[in-house]
């Protein structure tokens, strides 16, 4: 009746479980499905030091959870923004739709789930929100090619909010697809409100960590009028949203963050 739970702090989520630096890890799973019917799991997905802003783990999700399962384990605890108890952003939604999904079949068909989410929470803005999806993932991939700091073991404490990794021309273009996609759903607010509200929340919770990028990186590039329209959007957001919590620290609150806003 003793089920050993691995947690393996030194696994980087970045990366294939199978890839070198994931050896030890790989091995100690294997190790224990040898002698155990029941394995326990515990996987950390998320930027501890900041947890509005995303980290890349949707690559490799589906054959990590077909691993688990040829490993044994029966209890999975996949950890994303970890105290976070309201909304998290940088598609952390997508990404708990996903990992129950995966519970379920590992054999799934991941990129038709994935489509399926965005067409059912966001529906008219689906493409749109998808747009800025995909877009996320590939500048994701450009910035772990080149700068080896970016991803990897250590990077779950690593801070991006940096020029280099997020070209202001990129966030404004982001920016913009999120305000098309509100435009996208806007007949909702006369034919059905409720559902408004709903995938209203969905969308701005999204645009969150862009906009805090934006404002954490570009503040003193913006002129005064865009800076302020800036700061409005995101405190609106963050309480639309239910953002409650800034990073692992307790003592982070997101009102610290708020409160800079308001200033």
């Amino acid at each position: 009746n003793v089920m050993p739970k691995i947690a393996s702090v030194e696994y980087d989520i970045t990366q294939s479980m199978y890839s070198e630096v994931n050896r030890d890890t790989l091995l100690s799973f294997r190790a224990w499905g040898e002698i155990s019917s029941d394995v326990g799991a515990y996987f950390y997905s998320a930027r501890y030091n900041n947890y509005i802003v995303p980290i890349e783990s949707f690559n490799d999700r589906q054959e990590l959870y077909a691993f688990l399962h040829n490993c044994g384990v029966t209890n999975l605890t996949d950890l994303g923004a970890g105290r976070e108890t309201g909304f998290a952003s940088g598609f952390c939604a997508l990404k708990v739709y996903l990992s129950a999904k995966l519970a379920r079949d590992t054999n799934m068909d991941f990129n038709a789930h994935i489509n399926k989410f965005f067409d059912n929470v966001y529906l008219d803005a689906s493409k749109t929100m998808k747009q800025i999806f995909d877009e996320w993932r590939y500048l994701d991939a450009y910035n772990t090619d080149l700068y080896p700091e970016y991803a990897g073991k250590s990077s779950y404490k690593v801070n991006i909010a940096k020029e280099k990794y997020f070209p202001l021309s990129t966030l404004q273009r982001w920016q913009a697809l999120f305000e098309q996609a509100l435009q996208e759903i806007d007949y909702l607010k006369v034919e059905n409100e409720e559902q408004y509200k709903l995938v209203y929340k969905m969308i701005v919770g999204e645009r969150v960590f862009v906009n805090y990028l934006t404002y954490r990186i570009y503040a003193l590039t913006l002129s005064s009028s865009e800076l302020a329209t800036l700061k409005s959007d995101l405190v609106s957001d963050i309480n639309t949203a239910g953002v409650a919590m800034l990073s692992e620290d307790p003592n982070k609150s997101i009102n610290e963050l708020l409160d800079e806003l308001q200033k």
